[in-house]
């Protein structure tokens, strides 16, 4: 694992120059508006970067998680919509019917769906049965959405979302779920060099942005992990369903 965690951060520093070099010809750029104070154009490569180098590894790596061709094919198609968003700037309207769709298939194809709050509320065990297809498309929809609006001061949307991994690598080192350890970690060593390039740690000449790609990535990222660690119907976890299910009784 350690020479995986290495790759993915030379994999990402190499893919981040390179495609700082591409953004102008692909229109991939944000320029200064009343609402943007930055000065010239700025590269949105940022998201499409991380996601090249953790996509590539994962193919080097086949089985790595559960459903993990589910898991690559949505997170391309999420930075190909985040991209065109970028490029063209597409309607409300149109991002949340691609998002809908991508979370529709991930929850049937992969069995990734909110089944259940547990006993959050007091009063028993609460499951959502016929419910949880369209919660679940709630669900993912809000967490792409929430993530892609963080994004709006440098360095912000890395540090959250590292934070986060590190706090959901912690509950399933807990859980003793040592794939999806393994997979936050190298979502940070894949975050590390783009933060590095943000934060103009190599100069302004190589400052860019994570783009929307990067911040809908992000939080479908973040809320897939989330239903493998608290959702009971999973395949995803490497856990037994019924033994997740009594333990969540049982704490409750």
């Amino acid at each position: 694992m350690a020479w995986h965690m290495f790759s993915v951060v030379m994999s990402t520093f190499v893919v981040l120059l390179v495609m700082h070099k591409l953004a102008p010809l692909l229109g991939l750029v944000d320029n200064p508006d009343s609402r943007k104070r930055h000065t010239g154009q700025i590269p949105l490569v940022g998201g499409v970067s991380i996601a090249i180098s953790l996509c590539g590894t994962l193919l080097l790596i086949p089985n790595f998680i559960p459903f993990q061709y589910v898991f690559v094919v949505s997170i391309g198609a999420l930075v190909l919509l985040g991209m065109l968003d970028d490029r063209y700037n597409l309607s409300c309207r149109s991002r949340l019917i691609v998002q809908a769709l991508i979370a529709s298939i991930v929850a049937m194809m992969a069995d990734v769906q909110l089944v259940t709050f547990g006993n959050a509320f007091g009063f028993g065990y609460v499951k959502f049965d016929w419910l949880a297809l369209p919660l679940t498309i709630i669900a993912v929809i809000g967490a792409i959405n929430a993530f892609n609006m963080v994004d709006g001061v440098d360095g912000l949307l890395g540090s959250l979302a590292c934070v986060t991994f590190s706090a959901l690598s912690l509950l399933f080192a807990l859980q003793g779920d040592i794939a999806h350890l393994q997979l936050c970690l190298l979502l940070m060593c894949a975050i590390g060099p783009y933060l590095a390039f943000n934060l103009n740690l190599f100069g302004s000449k190589y400052r860019l942005f994570m783009g929307d790609a990067g911040s809908m990535m992000i939080g479908f990222i973040v809320v897939w992990l989330l239903f493998t660690l608290t959702q009971p119907s999973g395949h995803l976890s490497s856990l037994a369903s019924t033994t997740r299910c009594d333990r969540l009784q049982h704490y409750g």
